[in-house]
């Protein structure tokens, strides 16, 4: 058996990637994504800051996401938001979430060097696992099911949506709906597994998105803050070591 501590996690900046790395990201996206294309890939990949990245003991790339910082003025306020992007793990190793303690180093990171300004998460979700992200780290987030999502917040979703959709971007449901071809998770990969089927998340993720196995992202906001950090998020990210590689 392979130890968790033999796979690396570095938090790499997207110009420090190699071509072979972007050549195995883009490969194991094609695994488990329909629709994919090649060329928007890489123009996406390109357009991000930072890669999450982890690989194993043969330097292989098991799993990423893609982040994006940006400056954006809301209510006449200078705020920051961290986009996430492409995200996928190897099936074969979903049950280590291998990506929750490099991601939280992140989190940490930009709470430590950005704090004079307003930070927030803006994720966009086409699966009920990236969405269960929410409440793994955060206290407050939205849409969420058991709080309604304060005008503050929604207004906050709508301008960032449209400003990135524009016209794909349902501001009534929250929803992306892309009218181009776009890429979604292959069917069997996003099941619900059936000790998941009573978690309220999941019910109310798939609820708000009921077409999310077509590609429908559910759009999300969370204020990226030390107090609003998850306790046993905090301690999970603190036992886990990164590699930055700026």
């Amino acid at each position: 058996m392979i130890s968790k501590d033999s796979f690396k996690k570095e938090i790499i900046s997207v110009v420090k990637l190699t071509d072979s790395d972007k050549d195995l990201m883009f490969r194991l996206m094609s695994m488990y994504y329909e629709n994919l294309n090649k060329d928007n890939f890489y123009t996406d990949l390109n357009e991000k800051n930072w890669v999450i990245m982890i690989r194993d003991e043969k330097n292989s790339i098991i799993g990423f996401t893609t982040i994006k910082l940006f400056d954006t003025i809301f209510n006449n306020e200078n705020i920051l938001i961290l986009f996430s992007g492409d995200t996928i793990v190897d099936k074969n190793y979903w049950q280590h979430n291998f990506l929750v303690g490099p991601f939280g180093h992140f989190l940490l990171y930009i709470i430590e060097n950005y704090n004079e300004k307003p930070i927030y998460w803006f994720l966009i979700s086409k699966g009920q696992r990236t969405y269960r992200f929410l409440p793994l780290y955060f206290k407050e987030f939205y849409p969420c099911y058991n709080k309604e999502t304060p005008k503050y917040f929604s207004d906050l979703i709508d301008t960032i949506a449209t400003d990135k959709f524009g016209k794909d971007y349902d501001p009534i449901k929250k929803i992306i709906s892309y009218k181009k071809k776009k890429d979604f998770l292959k069917e069997e990969l996003n099941i619900i597994e059936e000790n998941k089927k009573n978690n309220p998340h999941i019910n109310f993720f798939v609820e708000k998105n009921p077409n999310y196995l077509k590609g429908d992202e559910l759009v999300c906001i969370s204020p990226i803050t030390k107090s609003n950090l998850q306790n046993i998020a905090l301690r999970f990210i603190n036992s886990v070591k990164v590699e930055w590689i700026k």
